[in-house]
Formats: C-alpha cells, sequence, structure tokens
C-alpha cells in the first residue's frame, strides 16, 4: 500500500489539511485525496503567534472532518507547520573524536557530532526544532555532505540550527492533541515550502525562499539541502491590507480585493494606473473613485520595504548575492500583482512565484501559492521522517457501516 501522509497548517488566516498519498517515491509524487480549509479561527492569532487555542481547534476540527470525509481516511496523525517571529536561526559548530573501526566515521559519530551541536546557544524557553547540517570536516580539512566511511582523528560539523519558543511548541501539540491527532513531527513552514517549489537546480546554485504569511514573512537562503541563513519578519499580506483600510478609507474585505486586483506600478507599464477604481467606504457607506496609481503606490511602500529589509539583511550577514539560482516567493503575499518585478528590480536576481510542484487529483484549488507550505509538509515530512507515514484508510464505512 503506498504511504498516505496528512498535513495540517494552522496559519494565521486559513487552517489547512491535506491527506495525500505518494505516488512515486522517488520523484515526490503526491496525489491529493483530501484537502479542507477553515478560517473560523480570524483573531486568534497576533503577530503570528496564537491567543487563542480554542479558536484554533475549533477551526482546525472543522478542517480535519471535512478532509476525513473527502480522502476516506481517519486522521489519527500528522506532520504539522510551525512559524512564529519569536523563532531563531542560528549557525553552530560542534566535533568529537571519530570512535569508529580504524578510525572511520560510522553513524554513530555523526549522531554524537549532532548531540554536540544540539547543545550550543539554546536560548532558556526554547526547544531545537531542526538542525540542519551545512558540511562536515575531518581534523580540519576537507568538506563533506556525508562523512560516513571517512578516515580521521576528529570529527567537525557545521550546522544551522532553528530554535522555538517551548509555548508555541506546546500550543501547536495541544491544538492537535485534544482533537485525537498526535503530532508526527514539527516542522518549520518554510522548509516545507521549499520542499514544495523549489527545483534541485535552483538549489545546487543558491536560491532564497520568501515565505510571504499574512502576518510575517520567512526567508530561508538555501544551497542544496543545507540552510545558509533565515530572517523572520514580523509583517506580512495583512499588513498591505491594514495600509490600504487606513489610507483609502475601506472597509478590510474592500482592500482585500483591490489588492487582488490591482497591480503594482512599474515604469514601462501602460497607462491604464491611471484608471479608476470604485470602492466602497467603511463609515460613509458611500463610494468613491481611486486611481490605480495611489492603490498600487500605498502597496508598494509596504512591499518594497519588506523586500530591502530582507536584502539588507543579507548584507549584514555577508550574503548578498548567494542566490545564484534566483529568488522564490511563495505563500498568499506572493499573489499581489508585479511583486516578482519588485522583488527583481530590490535582490537584483531572477525572481519568479512559487507554485507547488509534482501534485496530482484534488488540485483545482490548491496549486496556488498559499497552499505551498500544507502540500510542503507532506513531501518533507514523507522525505525526511517516512516511518511517521500512515493513516488509517476507510473513514466513511467506519462511520456509516460497510455495505453487505
Amino acid at each position: 500500500m503506498k504511504p498516505t501522509v496528512v498535513a495540517i497548517d494552522l496559519g494565521s488566516c486559513f487552517v489547512r489539511v491535506v491527506v495525500g498519498v505518494i505516488e512515486d517515491e522517488e520523484k515526490g509524487v503526491v496525489n491529493v485525496i483530501g484537502r479542507s480549509y477553515s478560517n473560523l479561527h480570524q483573531s486568534s492569532t497576533q503577530s503570528g503567534n496564537i491567543v487563542n487555542l480554542e479558536k484554533m481547534r475549533m477551526a482546525l476540527k472543522k478542517a480535519v472532518e471535512e478532509a476525513e470525509l473527502m480522502a476516506d481516511v481517519e486522521v489519527e496523525r500528522a506532520f504539522v507547520g510551525l512559524s512564529t517571529p519569536l523563532m531563531r536561526g542560528f549557525d553552530a559548530e560542534a566535533d568529537v573524536p571519530i570512535q569508529g573501526k580504524r578510525r572511520q566515521v560510522s553513524r554513530l559519530d555523526v549522531d554524537n557530532a549532532f548531540e554536540e551541536v544540539r547543545k550550543i546557544g539554546i536560548p532558556q524557553e526554547h526547544k531545537v526544532l531542526h538542525i540542519i547540517p551545512q558540511r562536515y570536516l575531518i581534523d580540519k580539512q576537507g568538506e563533506y555532505e556525508d562523512p560516513a566511511g571517512a578516515t580521521g582523528a576528529r570529527l567537525t560539523i557545521q550546522a544551522h540550527t532553528l530554535v522555538c519558543p517551548v509555548t508555541a511548541i506546546n500550543n501547536h501539540s495541544a491544538i492537535c492533541n485534544q482533537l485525537g491527532i498526535k503530532v508526527a513531527r514539527l516542522i518549520f513552514e518554510p522548509l516545507a515550502a521549499a520542499e514544495a517549489v523549489l527545483t534541485q537546480d535552483e538549489r545546487d546554485r543558491g536560491v532564497l525562499l520568501v515565505d510571504m504569511g499574512h502576518e510575517t514573512t520567512q526567508t530561508l537562503l538555501l544551497r542544496k539541502s543545507s540552510i545558509m541563513h533565515t530572517f523572520i519578519q514580523p509583517y506580512g499580506a495583512r499588513h498591505v491590507t491594514s495600509d490600504l483600510v487606513e489610507v483609502l478609507g475601506v472597509g478590510q474585505l474592500e482592500a482585500d480585493r483591490v489588492k487582488r486586483d490591482v497591480p503594482l506600478e512599474f515604469k514601462g507599464e501602460g497607462d491604464d494606473m491611471e484608471e479608476g477604481v470604485e470602492l466602497h467606504q467603511a463609515v460613509t457607506e458611500t463610494k468613491k473613485i481611486v486611481r490605480k496609481k495611489m492603490i498600487s503606490e500605498v502597496m508598494g511602500a509596504r512591499i518594497e520595504e519588506l523586500f530591502t529589509d530582507i536584502r539588507e539583511d543579507l548584507v549584514r550577514h555577508h550574503q548578498e548575492g548567494a542566490y545564484r539560482g534566483g529568488v522564490i516567493l511563495t505563500g498568499g503575499g506572493a499573489l499581489v500583482k508585479g511583486a516578482a518585478e519588485m522583488g527583481q528590480r530590490i535582490f537584483q536576481a531572477p525572481v519568479r512565484v512559487g507554485y507547488p510542484a509534482l501534485i496530482e487529483g484534488i488540485v483545482e484549488e490548491i496549486a496556488r501559492p498559499d497552499w505551498t507550505t500544507v502540500i510542503g509538509l507532506v513531501k518533507f515530512g514523507f522525505k525526511y521522517y517516512p516511518e511517521e507515514c500512515r493513516a488509517k484508510r476507510g473513514l466513511i464505512s467506519k462511520l456509516f457501516g460497510s455495505k453487505k
């Protein structure tokens, strides 16, 4: 039987659930047999952190029940995405004596190196979520992606460590556990998104992934399978909407509508930016006409600030230009028309919008940038934790009884 994997994204805007069957284990092709979402939890997050667990639990309950019925699967365990602006990523290095026979590096030596690096730089009230190796050295020489079998006296690991506040970990786990769902693994969401959208060529050359979420924006600099740098900003697509609400005097729904419809302005675009857009004002309940140019300038100011902050952070960490494979925008914020073109101007590199790749089945509504995280959770979970991938089939017969 092919592996069936369940993924949960407890997002600030939507809770999403996907049930996928791994059709091609080598290529990572996922057949989506169930998917659902809910936004019953509005106002249950603040600055990317969960502040109302009961609202989030009810939203997840609705999404899980719908996905179960669609997929005919009983959700008992799932890979769950975790993201908070309080997460930290940093580089760490540790070395251990090589204890294998004939001084050859064994898997035990590699495990010992991981345990040593796990102890370095962990803030109080934080736990390690991921340790992503960057490279291994033998006796401070050479460079290995996998040192097993190499000979020497000491093994050095250089890695990128991702840590998260214990409170955030406990909250995500509690929300799932209260519904009878065991958390197979908590996974840093941009890592999952990368699994869904990046090509191997982009990884080999070095690539910048910008996950533009509702309340936070998370950036990963990746080379091959390693994280070279992380940067998390406490603002995202919601703040573009808030700027439009404040400047234009419209409600949130109206601001969301124009954010989807009006592109960012660039030199060389047609004169249609001078056209007017009819808006419904929130307080007076009257209509007014606002030029597209003004709307695009409001949105563009926030997105330009976001991209500029990322570029300046890369400069501070001596990583500017380390993304020859380009910049990939994903998440709901990537749907703003013209965001990729603005990114190309600021990053001085090729920029594209990332869509989930290698998916089939029920994909009509989910082949979008805002579904990359939850689809990536299915792919990442199976790729790195295959022993955790199992789900019970046959929920419908269990609920309604099998026909004889």
